[in-house]
């Protein structure tokens, strides 16, 4: 089987989880024996170049690279002007996907992302090589809905500033593309969702009748570690210093922690619009003795080997946020919200909160604070749990998927011929 990969970006110079989760897979589908070649084209900021481990060949080009905008709607000249080179970028990218397709004659083509899918459909037009998508979030099926859902309970404490910084008014915008990837969905042969979570939000927006799947993005394999050196009484927060992320609902209830004169303290590492904020009300609640905030961190592993819990206290409906994955790894129990894709992180259903809920949350932390057996139950489980996440894992499924929906559009094609 020859398997050909189109994403936007890619790991290393994109470490986001669609980025990250596509290397590491197809370095596990080069790996196996019925693969002949994986083939990647994507993006890079860098110098355009080749790279070859194996059977997997990735191609990077600069002349692909998109500078998205991100934001609130602007229409400042230097906005529009970037939005015009978009249009020329996504000619080089169509004309790239052509030549590739034709040199490398695939026996299935995986875009990784709908932007991806956009560009193959409007290049690729009749063509009988199966075809399959990545649906990876509420950004990448621009599926609003995910964000509506919670809007008004997450909105109805902002100020229209606080909106404005934090991405909010670019709903028409995503509903326009929900619209666009709606039609690009309609007759796709495969879809990969990351999270039960996504599935099920995608299928409410949109009827499918493709072959789908539930792939959890995996994490390369690594030893667990047991810094014996952790902090009895620290909790951990990676992210950014927004609403949305529920920084404020964690901050709440280490108040409500303190004021019972637990001793614990909170490490925040990460950068964001509404830092001064956060940072206002550590101060007017007396807590800059349990607060540290260090800015954006290069290396979160450090973090997470010194915390006891690391808390994801996630608002909108994160669908499957590596922060969440990565404790468990270190030994530090993830603390996360019942919200998105989450839940089906974690080993236990003990692990979820809601988020809304300071009160619940400071509970959960003390719970698991003042309870040495309960700790070591829990990270006992991670060795066994984190197994499914393993790249050589995620690669058997990606190949039955791709096998399936191969066998199922040649049973298509037989059809239509007699």
């Amino acid at each position: 089987m020859k398997v050909l990969i189109i994403c936007w970006n890619l790991y290393p110079e994109n470490a986001g989880g669609a980025g990250k989760s596509i290397y590491y897979t197809a370095q596990g589908l080069a790996k196996l024996p019925q693969v002949s070649a994986v083939h990647i084209l994507t993006s890079t900021r860098g110098k355009t170049r080749t790279e070859r481990q194996g059977k997997l060949f990735i191609e990077r080009y600069k002349d692909l690279n998109i500078n998205f905008i991100t934001g609130s709607v602007s229409f400042r000249f230097e906005d529009i002007k970037r939005k015009l080179n978009h249009l020329k970028i996504y000619k080089n990218w169509e004309k790239k996907i052509k030549k590739k397709y034709n040199q490398f004659k695939p026996d299935i083509i995986h875009c990784n992302d709908p932007f991806s899918l956009r560009r193959v459909r409007k290049t690729l037009k009749n063509i009988n090589t199966p075809i399959i998508v990545s649906i990876r979030g509420y950004w990448a099926c621009s599926s609003s809905g995910n964000m509506l859902d919670n809007k008004k309970r997450i909105i109805e404490n902002w100020t229209l500033k606080d909106t404005l910084k934090t991405n909010y008014l670019r709903a028409p915008i995503n509903l326009y593309k929900l619209y666009k990837n709606k039609l690009n969905l309609k007759n796709v042969d495969g879809i990969h969702f990351i999270s039960k979570y996504i599935k099920n939000k995608t299928e409410e927006h949109v009827r499918l009748s493709s072959i789908k799947k539930v792939i959890m993005n995996p994490r390369p394999i690594q030893e667990i570690k047991n810094n014996a050196k952790r902090d009895p009484n620290q909790i951990a927060y990676i992210g950014e210093l927004t609403y949305k992320k529920g920084l404020h609902k964690l901050l709440k209830a280490l108040k409500i922690l303190v004021d019972e004169r637990k001793k614990y303290k909170l490490v925040i590492a990460g950068v964001g619009p509404l830092e001064n904020k956060f940072k206002k009300f550590v101060d007017e609640n007396k807590l800059n003795d349990y607060v540290t905030f260090l800015g954006w961190v290069g290396e979160p592993n450090k973090i997470y080997e010194k915390a006891t819990i690391t808390v994801v206290p996630s608002l909108w409906p994160d669908p499957l946020p590596g922060v969440a994955f990565e404790p468990m790894f270190n030994n530090s129990i993830p603390l996360v919200s019942k919200y998105g894709g989450m839940p089906e992180i974690v080993p236990f259903q003990e692990l979820t909160f809601d988020p809304e809920n300071s009160k619940e949350l400071a509970k959960k932390i003390k719970d698991i604070m003042e309870d040495p057996k309960k700790q070591k139950e829990i990270k006992g489980s991670f060795k066994d749990w984190l197994k499914q996440f393993y790249p050589e894992v995620a690669a058997k499924q990606f190949f039955s998927l791709y096998k399936e929906v191969i066998k199922n559009k040649q049973n298509e094609t037989k059809k239509i011929k007699k």
